[in-house]
């Protein structure tokens, strides 16, 4: 039996995962950058978090998007897009809210 190319179903997944990872980068890292800050205000440290350190808070969930989209456009069906794509982008905000716990202390 011939293949007849990618299912549109692959597409429909990778538009998904597409709008999931945009979303986790721009409301991911604009929340983490600020929230940060307000979660080291809300703990008492004697210091707020440096510049640099927001900024690397920031760029966590956008790393993870950027790997959420690579996965997708390599994994082959529709299961697996979904799984390793979704899973990378739930994956990249659990690391985000580690490391925006970490920066407040």
């Amino acid at each position: 039996m011939d293949d007849e190319g990618p299912s549109p179903n692959s597409g429909a997944a990778r538009l998904v995962v597409v709008l999931c990872a945009f979303g986790l980068a721009t409301v991911g890292a604009f929340t983490a950058f600020f929230a940060t800050e307000i979660l080291a205000a809300v703990m008492k440290t004697p210091t707020r978090p440096s510049t640099l350190v927001l900024v690397f808070c920031a760029l966590v969930p956008v790393l993870a998007a950027v790997g959420a989209l690579v996965i997708s456009v390599r994994a082959k069906g529709v299961g697996r897009i979904l799984g390793l794509g979704c899973g990378t982008l739930i994956l990249g905000g659990l690391l985000t809210a580690v490391v925006m716990f970490v920066a407040a202390m």
